[in-house]
């Protein structure tokens, strides 16, 4: 029935039911969940036209950080994730196993940052870039528009 009416259909397992349902107290979840919202097979072009928050992760080298990186920013609700980093086939597998496999529920895309923030900023958001080092407190700040963060670099 749905699928008639233009909705996408995915079957998954029974511990991504568990996982993405808001009551999880007994060992069966429910047996169908709607996800709303982000679109997982989105192209850049599609996400960047929506607005909201993505992140891009800058200089990326370590998989598990990246998964990490991608379940947290799954979690809080960004609308994509792109990550700047040169890794093996491998290595991006790795980092998908690492995020809990987020990138089934979100979209997730390897750009390269330079020419992304670029197409970010022309499709009118607010670039916002964080690094580890200075002394300026983010925690003091408050954006609330929609956004582009930009994480790490080296």
């Amino acid at each position: 029935m749905a699928e008639e009416r233009g909705i996408k259909v995915r079957e998954t397992s029974k511990n991504d039911m568990w996982r993405m349902s808001r009551v999880n107290e007994g060992e069966e979840p429910p047996p169908i969940l709607a996800l709303v919202g982000r679109d997982p097979d989105a192209g850049t072009n599609e996400i960047l036209s929506s607005g909201g928050l993505c992140w891009l992760l800058d200089g990326a080298r370590y998989p598990v950080n990246i998964g990490f990186t991608i379940r947290t920013a799954e979690v809080s609700g960004a609308n994509a994730v792109f990550v700047d980093g040169k890794l093996s086939h491998a290595e991006k597998k790795g980092a998908r196993r690492a995020s809990m496999k987020a990138d089934r529920f979100m979209p997730v895309h390897w750009v390269d940052g330079f020419e992304f923030v670029g197409r970010a900023k022309a499709a009118g958001f607010r670039i916002i870039s964080l690094e580890d080092s200075g002394d300026w407190n983010h925690g003091t700040r408050t954006f609330l528009e929609t956004s582009f963060w930009s994480w790490g670099g080296a």
